[in-house]
């Protein structure tokens, strides 16, 4: 019985071979090329796996072209051409080779990225199209184009079954051996099992399940029960609920005569794809009596989706308004226009046939790729680069052709991170910045490239860690750079922020902040222009535009730090992004900042062990600065150029840091004995025309029994010091004060 049924097997295998030789050479050198790359991934160059990785993806796509291929060449059999038989082949292979052109050649660098995955599926759209309609010999024939489509589709499921019973039959077996004899199996044998199942196993049993005749299936009568159940009991009722919540929708945008939202789209086209597929699956069921209800679904289903297309197109009209064309939005816009063309089609057509559903998707995917001037990418990309450059012209920055040198003026964030995010948006989908020559988007290593890294780097900021697998920086040339032959996308985005913050175009990261748990935007209309403050006692600032960002020390925009940001007189918490930056508030203009610390004077030398019972005074005659801390630490006082602001340093330092309320008290009402560091932060304090940024903040707790809280000011804290002290504040020899005109 077992040789009985190993013989079946390989009797499947064999005629699954020989009937769709070219479909199974396809599955057998994908999973062969899937497997090279998990072995050799660490000794292939990057060209090498980005190569390997498209023709992985053009041969995936191969599968589907043979599979119809080799169909249309069995129709052709009784023909007395051999060049009709041969003619489905050499135009399988002739898609194939357009496919690999058309993602092989985009600058993309040495990953496959979102751009080339998109053009992979509409490509992949077509070719499925094809396998859905045209082998059927009879394809007018709505019941063969029905009957067809019924056996692949049941065919699909069925090797979908198999493949995954049969990996997850072996892969238990090989853990049971691992397990059980200690074979020290390594873990890849997992995926290479995988990659052979899904992919070479699954087109065997795929092609040995197909019958002779399957595109010939006229007056074949066979419906399956089970997809009347299906359709009928659970993709309509998904439909209703999808039209219900789309018409209530529709409703309230009459009631309060407002824009629908974008992500009204997709919604309309989830409600189109179930309907279209449930309206497809109970088709031969309509004429059996009792089910008349089918054939009105079929006429009512494309009447309520009139209104919805409606709704889409207003949807999509509001968004490229808003936004310009992008891929995406061309895309959904195609599908709309083609939604609404299969409506009046199979709405007003009597007895139309299924298959122009399939058919017109198909011509649809090869328009929105290849139509010259007219196709999703060139539309797009002209779109988003007319936005750009009608954007830097209007505030100045586009003049003659190019971008301007120095920037006129500073952009409000707003604006900034619009010009941004279409750049963005360029680079991802169209390679491009849209201001060449001035700003490029660096991909390959080569000389160009390595003189714009040590540009980038010289200066010793935060971007010198993005490149350290180049080598050292300071001395980039083409012999230096390790077996590397394109940059990493993080890195090649790493210089175009760079070139674009050099022309007034920058991402703020200190936009959003964490309030309360809750994510939050702010100063979304302020201004987005950096200065450095210089590390003396003091420096006159006063072209510095009012909102704008201070940028105090060398930025870590990595780091996650509290402070406390002043709002008329209230005072609130957020988690700002930039360790060393201040806002300065709308309407303000900077008299002087003054840095103390680490690289300048320290006006604040406590002495630890002492709680001192008078007001101290600090003086810094250089900077004409004056502190005067009181006797609890509670207030600070700061004067300078005839200006002097009292900050209560305890009750904003609370807000920041929770911990230094009273502590909690354990059962017996002591505190806990115990000594707790808070991670670092920076605080920001206005008060009037002042400013004060403490930098890396910490706090020390010591909850001993006393009930008086005490808190000392100072540098550092010894912690081996018999202090009282129950709270000690630690700001690392390092603040800045902002004078504000």
């Amino acid at each position: 019985m077992f040789f009985n049924f190993l013989f079946r097997i390989s009797g499947g295998m064999n005629r699954a071979a020989i009937r769709f030789p070219f479909m199974i050479l396809m599955g057998i050198t994908i999973s062969t090329l899937l497997s090279i790359q998990m072995e050799m991934s660490d000794v292939l160059s990057q060209s090498t796996r980005k190569l390997l990785m498209e023709i992985t993806s053009v041969l995936g796509v191969g599968i589907s072209v043979f599979f119809t291929a080799h169909l249309v060449a069995e129709n052709n059999r009784e023909s007395e051409s051999n060049f009709s038989r041969i003619l489905p082949f050499i135009a399988g292979f002739l898609l194939l080779i357009v496919l690999f052109i058309t993602i092989h050649f985009d600058p993309t660098g040495n990953e496959i990225e979102e751009e080339t995955v998109l053009k992979i599926f509409i490509f992949a759209v077509f070719t499925h199209m094809l396998v859905a309609f045209f082998p059927v010999k009879n394809r007018h024939n709505s019941n063969a184009f029905w009957q067809y489509n019924k056996e692949l589709f049941i065919r699909i499921l069925t090797t979908a079954l198999y493949c995954g019973v049969l990996y997850l039959g072996l892969a238990g077996a090989i853990m049971a051996m691992d397990v059980l004899f200690k074979l020290d199996i390594d873990y890849e044998i997992y995926a290479h099992l995988w990659f052979w199942i899904a992919v070479a196993g699954s087109v065997f049993i795929f092609g040995a399940g197909i019958r002779p005749d399957i595109t010939q299936l006229d007056d074949e009568s066979d419906s399956p029960k089970g997809i009347k159940l299906f359709a009928g009991y659970i993709l309509l009722p998904l439909v209703v609920i999808y039209m219900i919540i789309l018409y209530m929708y529709g409703g309230k945008i009459l009631f309060t005569w407002s824009l629908p939202v974008g992500w009204v789209g997709n919604l309309i086209m989830a409600f189109s794809v179930v309907g279209i597929l449930a309206l497809l699956l109970l088709y031969p069921f309509g004429d059996d009596e009792g089910n008349s209800w089918i054939k009105r679904y079929t006429k009512t289903f494309y009447y309520f989706l009139f209104p919805l297309l409606l709704l889409l197109f207003v949807g999509i009209y509001v968004r490229i308004d808003a936004y310009g064309v992008t891929v995406v939005r061309y895309l959904l816009a195609s599908l709309g226009v083609w939604l609404l063309f299969i409506a009046l089609f199979m709405s007003f057509k009597k007895n139309a046939p299924l298959f122009i559903i399939p058919a017109s998707l198909a011509v649809l995917a090869m328009l929105v790729l290849y139509t010259p001037y007219l196709n999703a990418y060139s539309v797009a990309e002209r779109s988003q680069k007319s936005r750009l450059i009608k954007i830097l012209t209007r505030e100045g920055f586009w003049k003659n052709g190019s971008l301007v040198n120095d920037p006129p003026k500073v952009l409000k964030d707003e604006l900034s991170g619009e010009l941004y995010n279409i750049v963005n948006y360029l680079v991802k989908f169209h390679f491009t910045t849209g201001l060449e020559p001035k700003i490029k988007y660096y991909t390959a290593i080569n000389a160009e490239t390595l003189a714009k890294i040590k540009e980038l780097t010289s200066d010793g900021n935060t971007y010198y860690g993005e490149f350290t697998d180049l080598g050292d920086t300071n001395s980039l040339n083409a012999s230096s750079v390790p077996k590397k032959e394109f940059l990493s996308t993080w890195q090649s985005n790493q210089i175009l922020e760079y070139e674009l913050k050099r022309y007034g175009i920058q991402y703020h990261y200190m936009r959003s902040f964490d309030e309360d748990g809750e994510e939050q935007s702010v100063a979304t209309d302020s201004a987005t222009v950096e200065i450095e403050a210089p590390a003396t006692d003091s420096v006159v600032a006063d072209t510095v535009s009012p909102n704008s960002e201070l940028n105090t020390a060398s930025s870590n925009v990595n780091s996650q730090n509290q402070a406390v940001e002043a709002s008329n007189i209230a005072y609130r918490k957020f988690v700002s992004n930039n360790l060393n930056s201040v806002f300065i508030p709308a309407g303000r203009e900077i008299a002087a900042v003054y840095n103390f610390g680490e690289n300048g004077p320290n006006p604040f030398k406590c002495d630890l062990n002492s709680n001192f019972d008078k007001p101290i005074k600090y003086n810094l005659n250089t900077a004409g600065v004056q502190f005067e801390l009181s006797s609890d630490g509670n207030t600070l006082q700061v004067k300078t150029q005839g200006k002097s602001e009292i900050f209560e340093l305890r009750k904003h330092f609370t807000q920041v840091f929770p911990q230094l309320q009273k502590g909690e008290k354990v059962t017996n009402g002591a505190y806990q004995n115990s000594v707790t560091v808070v991670p670092q932060s920076t605080m920001i304090l206005q008060k009037g025309n002042m400013m004060l940024q403490f930098h890396q903040v910490s706090v020390e707790i010591e909850s001993l029994k006393s009930k008086t809280i005490k808190w000392n000011f100072h540098e550092n804290l010894n912690t081996n010091s018999n202090t009282t002290v129950d709270y000690s504040l630690n700001v690392n020899n390092s603040f800045t004060l902002v004078v504000l005109k």
